[in-house]
């Protein structure tokens, strides 16, 4: 009897030395213990949120992730993700801002410290609030895969709120899902090690060198992308007509039609396919089971107008085209210009995708995709591209603005969306 209630008492204490959040500060009464192995407490251990935020915090502003409790399970590997729903249920959707893989909720800790509930955690962990966040209310949620011990999600949520100007609603819908396993959804983290996540987002810190991917049909899988690409072109040098410009054989973006009016250009055509490999699971939401990849929007091609007759060219003609990933292509034509009244280049291209983390020059450039969806240049990297609502398009290609229409009836109602 006395050895049953020292181990009782042995396990109470153990559990009671969990991590907990301390910063951001979480709502409602924080419980330091895993999510159930059955999920039936995801997300945020059914905690309520009561409606006040201690945690207000500026869009662009870095922030601070510390915990108390002694049992840092040798680490880990963490993650700081958003909804904007006030109660999360199982079905919200989370989105990414900062990954930790490795060391985390501790660095350099082979084990547990000694056992201490109150203990202040040596580590601190800095992560920042995404400039281009739109302001307003928000749950963020700390979760946690442990490097040794059970396999086990840790998770704990606080009420924030985010200020700022100039921020967009999208953005947070561009941000790669949360990470979920170990609870009941087919998919499981390897034991012993520190887990790689599938889409860790663009902003992530890197503690250890050794990380290793979840097991399981259930889990999210990384995107990938290939692309490749072919392009020809031709000039205004033959007397009769031209004729309408071929459609490649895989669609490409759509491209503004030349009026009829204007002198024949150079024509060029585009094409490419990729792929982004496995199907994808959601990441932020509790799935059970392995679901079909939603269907990637495609671009299609605008026909080309007619052009009128053009005086005959003594032009040669050179095309050259490539295609990158995310079924992109681009192609360009140029003829001589010797004489007659043809321009002397024209170019036609395929406005694409590039693959999500693939590296970008320039930061906060957007790009137009087919003109049905549209990614960003964020902290050296290309984020996922994601879809345009229905009835709303932008127009294809890269730049510092993106330019979008919305039809309503015969009318079209245009606006410009600036970082």
């Amino acid at each position: 009897m006395f050895a049953k209630a020292f181990t009782i008492a042995t396990l109470a204490s153990y559990a009671s030395a969990h991590m907990l959040m301390a910063e951001p500060k979480p709502y409602g009464s924080p419980d330091n213990s895993p999510l159930e192995a059955d999920g039936s407490n995801f997300p945020c251990k059914g905690a309520v949120n009561d409606g006040g935020s201690s945690n207000t915090y500026k869009a662009g502003s870095t922030q601070q992730l510390s915990f108390i409790g002694s049992a840092v399970h040798g680490g880990g590997s963490c993650q700081v993700s958003l909804t904007t729903d006030k109660n999360p249920t199982k079905d919200s959707v989370w989105k990414v801002i900062h990954s930790i893989e490795g060391g985390c909720p501790a660095k350099n800790q082979a084990g547990n410290y000694p056992e201490n509930a109150n203990l202040d955690n040596p580590d601190k962990y800095d992560f920042k609030i995404p400039e281009e966040l739109a302001a307003g209310d928000y749950v963020l949620a700390w979760t946690w895969f442990n490097h040794v011990g059970n396999r086990e999600m840790y998770m704990n949520c606080a009420a924030v709120k985010i200020e700022g100007e100039g921020g967009s609603k999208d953005h947070l819908d561009s941000l790669p899902d949360m990470f979920v396993a170990n609870i009941g959804n087919e998919c499981e983290t390897p034991p012993d090690t520190d887990l790689a996540f599938p889409n860790p987002g663009s902003s992530v810190s890197k503690l250890k060198s050794t990380l290793t991917d979840p097991k399981g049909p259930g889990c999210q899988k990384p995107g990938s992308g290939s692309g490749s690409g072919s392009g020809g072109g031709s000039g205004g040098s033959a007397p009769e007509p031209s004729t309408p410009a071929a459609e490649p054989s895989t669609p490409a973006a759509a491209q503004p039609t030349q009026p009829a009016t204007t002198p024949a250009p150079g024509t060029g055509s585009g094409s490419g396919d990729g792929s982004n490999g496995a199907p994808e699971i959601p990441g932020g939401a509790f799935i059970t089971v392995s679901k079909p990849a939603a269907s990637q929007p495609s671009a299609t091609q605008a026909p080309e107008a007619p052009a009128t007759p053009e005086t005959p060219d003594n032009g040669s003609d050179e095309g050259s085209g490539s295609g990158s990933g995310e079924g992109s292509g681009s192609g360009e034509g140029k003829n001589g210009g010797n004489s007659g009244s043809a321009p002397d280049s024209g170019s036609g291209s395929g406005s694409g995708g590039f693959p999500a983390g693939s590296a970008c020059t320039t930061e906060g450039e957007w790009n137009c995709i087919g003109g049905s969806s549209f990614q960003r240049c964020a902290s050296g990297t290309w984020t996922p591209s994601q879809g345009l609502s229905s009835g709303v398009t932008c127009t294809p290609g890269q730049g510092a603005d993106i330019s979008m229409a919305v039809k309503r009836g015969n009318r079209s109602m245009r606006r410009a969306q600036r970082s």
